[in-house]
C-alpha cells in the first residue's frame, strides 16, 4: 500500500429536497480514520452518537452516525448537521464509534491510539455529512435527516470500497 493517502470528495444535492451531502473517502491510507474527529476538532459540539446497520444499494454497512452542532454562520449552533462514517474492508462496513465523556477532550487530527500492524487489514474510511436545507430554521429533525441519510446510502454502492484492496 502507498504511502500517498487521497481523499477524494463530492457534493451531492437532492433538489427535490434542497438537502446537500458531503460524501468524502480516502484511499491509499495505512491506518484507521473516523471522520468525525476531524468535524470535532474543528470546534462541533457532539449532541448524540449511534450505531446502526444501513442497507446500500448493493449490502449493508454499521456507520456512526452522529449529530453536532452547525456553528457556521447559516448554523450560527441554531441547527445540526448528521456525521455518518463507517471503514469498508474485505470483511464488510463497520466503524466504532467514539468514546464520548461530559468533560472537556482534546482531539489531534492524525493522532491514532491504534497504529497499524503487519496484520492490519486495509480499509476505506467513508464518512457522510448531511446540512439542512436552505431556510429549514427547526423544521428538519434527526428523524428527518436519519431517514433521508439512508435514502441516500440506500442508492450508494458499498461492494467497490469493501472490494478495493481485495487480491486481483
Amino acid at each position: 500500500m502507498s504511502d500517498n493517502i487521497v481523499e477524494e470528495g463530492g457534493i451531492y444535492k437532492n433538489d427535490e429536497e434542497n438537502v446537500v451531502a458531503q460524501i468524502a473517502l480516502l484511499t491509499n491510507s495505512p491506518r484507521t480514520h473516523n471522520g468525525l474527529v476531524c468535524y470535532l476538532a474543528r470546534g462541533l459540539t457532539l449532541q448524540r452518537q449511534f450505531l446502526e446497520r444501513v442497507a446500500s444499494a448493493d449490502s449493508a454497512g454499521d456507520f456512526n452516525i452522529s449529530f453536532v452542532s452547525d456553528e457556521s454562520l447559516a448554523g450560527a449552533g441554531e441547527k445540526y448537521l448528521l456525521i455518518a462514517t463507517t471503514e469498508c474492508g474485505a470483511g464488510g462496513c463497520t466503524e466504532t464509534p467514539l468514546e464520548s465523556n461530559n468533560r472537556l477532550q482534546f482531539l489531534w487530527r492524525g493522532d491514532d491510539p491504534n497504529p497499524p500492524t503487519l496484520e492490519s487489514q486495509p480499509v476505506v474510511p467513508l464518512s457522510v455529512l448531511l446540512q439542512p436545507p436552505e431556510g429549514s430554521s427547526d423544521r428538519w429533525t434527526q428523524d428527518q435527516a436519519l431517514q433521508q441519510f439512508r435514502e441516500l446510502i440506500s442508492n450508494f454502492k458499498l461492494l467497490p470500497l469493501r472490494n478495493a484492496y481485495s487480491p486481483k
